[in-house]
């Protein structure tokens, strides 16, 4: 089966898992926008930022927001006082401590409850459940030639890098392990990651 009919297969299963599971998650996603409503009243709930999607094109990624109103104030002062967070941001492109969190965000993070607003993207066909990370457009630099490749599929949910068993992966390393799974792509290679992905948030 050549890619074009595996990125068709890989749609299509996507789609019947999203809406088969429907009631389920859309029932969370009314529970975390309450709760973070109640926490943070007159704060939107949702977030969007601008990705790379497939083939470079710009989509809006959705999540729920996690972070305070005023983050940018709250970091600049935070990596004032600890610089060496800013070496550690450089390799891993995340803080080793974020202040910038919420403890409501703090929680759905932990348990990637904060993603699951991604599921609409999966339905507006912008996102797969399982794919390589949905990059921003300051890393283009930093991932190069790769580019080409990791834009050949739609980002994912979740991915190969997510579940590799490490917990700290380097940025560059993160990018070849997405690379390993564009080359090595199928529907059956994609459920094993989402059953793995559910071990990892359950025992998270």
């Amino acid at each position: 089966m050549n890619l074009r009919s595996k990125i068709l297969l890989k749609a299509v299963t996507d789609y019947a898992i999203v809406i088969a599971a429907a009631p389920f998650w859309l029932a969370v996603v009314m529970v975390v926008a309450a709760v973070i409503k109640i926490n943070e009243p007159g704060e939107s709930v949702f977030f969007k930022q601008k990705r790379i999607g497939r083939f470079g094109r710009p989509f809006n990624c959705y999540k729920f927001r996690s972070m305070h109103k005023n983050w940018r104030k709250i970091l600049d002062d935070y990596l004032e006082r600890n610089p060496a967070e800013v070496r550690h941001f450089a390799k891993f492109h995340k803080y080793e401590f974020d202040p910038r969190i919420t403890k409501v965000g703090g929680f759905i993070r932990r348990t990637s409850l904060d993603e699951l607003p991604q599921l609409f993207n999966v339905l507006r066909l912008e996102m797969s459940l399982v794919g390589p990370r949905p990059y921003m457009f300051y890393e283009k630099r930093q991932i190069g030639k790769n580019l080409g490749k990791i834009t050949r599929v739609r980002p994912g949910l979740t991915g190969l890098w997510q579940v590799s068993g490490r917990n700290e992966i380097s940025f560059d390393d993160r990018v070849q392990i997405d690379c390993k799974y564009v080359e090595n792509l199928s529907v059956w290679g994609d459920i094993k990651i989402l059953f793995k992905t559910i071990g990892i948030v359950l025992n998270g």
